[in-house]
């Protein structure tokens, strides 16, 4: 996890070294319900597919953004801009 602060506002980084997010799954990632495919096919993998829907909504509600993208190496990266 990173955390910076600039003159635009605050961004956090939280990454991960796991299997990675789909390309075609990415685009859906922040939507209420949202369940990849292959998290659905982990037989110990809980949950309704509302956190990432949750973040969204808050961080845009504070007038922030927040986006997820794959790293070279393996796992994911999601980024999350808030204003000052």
């Amino acid at each position: 996890m990173v955390l910076q602060r600039d003159a635009a506002g605050l961004h956090l980084q939280v990454s991960d070294q796991g299997m990675g997010i789909s390309p075609e799954a990415l685009r859906f990632v922040f939507d209420r319900f949202y369940r990849a495919p292959s998290a659905q096919s982990l037989a110990d993998t809980t949950g309704m597919g509302l956190g990432l829907f949750l973040v969204r909504q808050v961080v845009q509600g504070h007038g922030g953004s927040v986006l997820a993208e794959n790293l070279a190496g393996g796992g994911s990266r999601f980024s999350i801009r808030l204003p000052l």
